[in-house]
């Protein structure tokens, strides 16, 4: 029976087994995240331990984005973010900044038929600064974009020449000449009308941000939309992804909700024993309470008969 080495496709078997895993360890209310973003950092070590040009890192580092996306649709995620070129990237030596322009454009093209995507009907977004984009790159991003725009399974956002304080700042110059113009109103500044203006309206928060090579940092990627996202930071470095690797992320990012689910009704609970320790109810009364507390009402309609006389 055939064993994955660990950075391939795991057989199904092994694959169905850590998802029923990860269901019985968080409970049968557990939920895939619906948005996943990744940090892929670690391309360039990769490439020096092996010993080769750096932009073979990268292309190593584009085989395992594949490999990424096919495990997280496959589990239920409906939508991916992925850092591919941040801003600051630009002051690197200029062969790479070239090779991985060069090879942005080749894989624009092929990934909108990728097989995987299209088994999974993801539509792709190209995120980011434009203007610092080469016009190659550019073409390429709007022909991936047409290509997929009509696909409603799920949705994957490349971030090119993206930072979240440039994303913000943009935001908020917005909003200034939108008041000035009288688009919108003074009391309309809110936090709302501010994420409207973000590069990836539209999405849905973050709910699980992984990152490898071992750095513990947000590297400025989306900083609002994982207020209040589950943070995992994996030593693999990106091209040496494992699934084992993202069932573990899935795993704490799943045991994070339970834990928020047993202490809201904890909060709950003791909540509703101050309120019956403070008044004369019945032990039956306390029990029926108590016991509806942990689960979703339901409706009931009761009809009442008249009394006679």
């Amino acid at each position: 029976m055939a064993v994955s080495d660990g950075v391939g496709w795991p057989p199904s078997w092994m694959r169905q087994l850590a998802m029923a895993m990860v269901r019985c360890a968080c409970g049968k209310e557990w939920k895939p995240p619906k948005h996943v973003a990744f940090v892929m950092d670690g391309n360039r070590r990769h490439a020096d331990a092996k010993r080769v040009k750096k932009a073979e890192g990268h292309r190593a580092g584009f085989q395992a984005l594949l490999r990424a996306l096919g495990w997280s649709f496959e589990i239920g995620v409906r939508h991916v973010s992925a850092f591919a070129f941040a801003i600051d990237n630009f002051r690197r030596d200029p062969d790479e900044v070239s090779a991985l322009m060069d090879l942005a454009e080749d894989k624009l093209e092929a990934i909108a038929e990728n097989d995987t995507l299209a088994k999974h009907d993801v539509r792709v977004r190209v995120v980011g600064d434009w203007n610092r984009l080469p016009e190659k790159v550019r073409v390429a991003a709007k022909k991936a974009m047409e290509a997929t725009e009509a696909r409603k399974g799920a949705c994957l956002d490349v971030f090119l020449a993206y930072a979240a304080r440039d994303e913000l700042a943009t935001a908020v110059e917005t909003m200034r000449r939108d008041l000035a113009r009288g688009r919108l109103e003074s009391e309309q500044v809110v936090e709302e009308e501010l994420l409207k203006r973000t590069m990836n309206y539209g999405a849905p928060p973050v709910d699980l941000l992984v990152r490898t090579s071992g750095e513990r940092r947000l590297s400025d990627f989306l900083l609002a939309q994982s207020a209040h996202a589950h943070l995992v930071f994996l030593d693999v470095l990106w091209p040496e992804l494992s699934y084992w690797d993202l069932a573990r992320a899935v795993l704490e990012h799943g045991m994070a909700n339970s834990r928020k689910l047993e202490k809201s009704t904890g909060q709950m609970k003791s909540c509703i024993d101050e309120q019956f320790s403070s008044r004369n109810r019945t032990d039956n009364d306390h029990a029926l309470v108590r016991a509806h507390a942990t689960k979703t009402p339901k409706v009931r309609h009761v009809r009442y008969r008249k009394q006679a006389g």
